[in-house]
This record gives structure tokens, C-alpha cells and sequence, in this order.
């Protein structure tokens, strides 16, 4: 499985690439805007072709979410520690993790969870430097939940990552820092 994250700051022709990368069999995209309204994530939602929209995850936009109809939510570390969360039914839930130990205590209800960093973030300049979790991976105990590996995930690293066993990696710097995101995808799917 793999993941592509949208950029926290705006892409030229963001949403014509997320189109492009959906129909280039992407598996998954989360929308993840924290500094925007709902009412520009609504916008940006109905800027993806509506087939595509089984495909789509939100961060923290419930009200979205409904909206439009997604079936899938994303509920943020904090969030998720706290319980400041609303579970629908209806809904697959996934949320983020920094270690291996609170992945293993992960309950049933989260279908995925991004454990990051597997290596020193392309995004973020010097996040995971001293805290990257690759050697973590191997004391996984938690298999309910699928392990999605994140954090500076390459074409030259990403076949590593699956070696150690995870259920598939999530994309963000490499495909936002590239002139081509679809280039880049493809790359990394290859």
C-alpha cells in the first residue's frame, strides 16, 4: 500500500496532481490541511474527481467528511491520546504514531496508523535526525492495525522499509519537493 499526503502549504496545481496521482492507481490520498478552513477543504475535496473520492482521507474534518460523503478520517496523535474524537460506524479510522510502543498498544478500531519517522523527514528540515524509528520496526507486536511507514521515504530507501515488514509507506516530501509528483510517485511505485 501506498500513501501520498498532501503538503501542509499550498502546490501550484495541487489538486490537478492529486487527480493525476489517483488515476495512476494511488491507493490512498490524505487531504491534510491543518492550517485551512473547512470551507477550503471542502473546496479543495471537490476539486477530486468524484470516483476517486472512496480514495480520500481527511485529517480531523468529520463535518467534511460527511459532507461528501468520505468514509475515511484521520484523527491525529494528540487527538487520539486525548479522546477528543467522534467514531462513526460507518467510518475507517487511521491516526499517527511516533514509536513502536504506542503502535503495539494501538485498539481495534484504527485500521492503519502512520508510524513515522522511519528515517530523517524530506519535509521537515531535521525532524528525525536523532529519532528515527527503521530499527524499531522488528518489535512489532500489533498486527490488527496496518503499519504504514513514514518519514523520509525515497526510491532508494523504500524497498528497505518493506523489507522490515510494514504494510506500506506514505509519501510526502519526495513527491512535494519534486517538479512532478506524478513522476515521482511512479518512481517510488516502481
Amino acid at each position: 500500500m501506498i500513501v501520498v499526503i498532501s503538503p501542509e502549504q499550498h502546490y501550484p496545481k495541487e489538486t490537478l496532481w492529486a487527480n493525476r496521482l489517483l488515476e495512476a492507481r494511488l491507493e490512498c490520498f490524505h487531504i491534510r490541511k491543518p492550517h485551512w478552513d473547512d470551507e477550503a477543504v471542502a473546496k479543495y475535496v471537490s476539486e477530486i474527481d468524484q470516483s476517486y473520492h472512496t480514495k480520500i482521507v481527511l485529517h480531523d474534518r468529520l463535518e467534511v467528511s460527511l459532507t461528501y460523503g468520505l468514509k475515511r478520517l484521520h484523527i491525529t496523535e494528540k487527538k487520539r491520546k486525548n479522546k477528543v474524537m467522534e467514531i462513526k460506524e460507518e467510518m475507517t479510522y487511521s491516526t499517527s504514531v511516533h514509536n513502536m510502543a504506542d503502535f503495539n498498544e494501538l485498539e481495534m478500531i484504527w485500521d492503519y496508523a502512520f508510524v513515522s519517522p522511519i528515517f530523517p523527514s524530506l519535509s521537515k528540515v531535521g525532524y528525525g535526525q536523532n529519532t528515527a524509528v527503521f530499527h524499531q520496526l522488528k518489535s512489532r507486536k500489533n498486527f490488527h492495525t496496518k503499519l504504514i511507514g513514514l518519514g523520509g521515504v525515497a526510491p532508494e530507501n523504500i524497498s528497505n522499509v518493506y523489507e522490515t515488514g510494514v504494510d506500506g509507506v506514505a509519501l510526502l516530501g519526495y513527491i512535494w519537493q519534486s517538479n512532478n509528483p506524478l513522476n515521482a510517485f511512479m518512481l517510488c511505485k516502481s
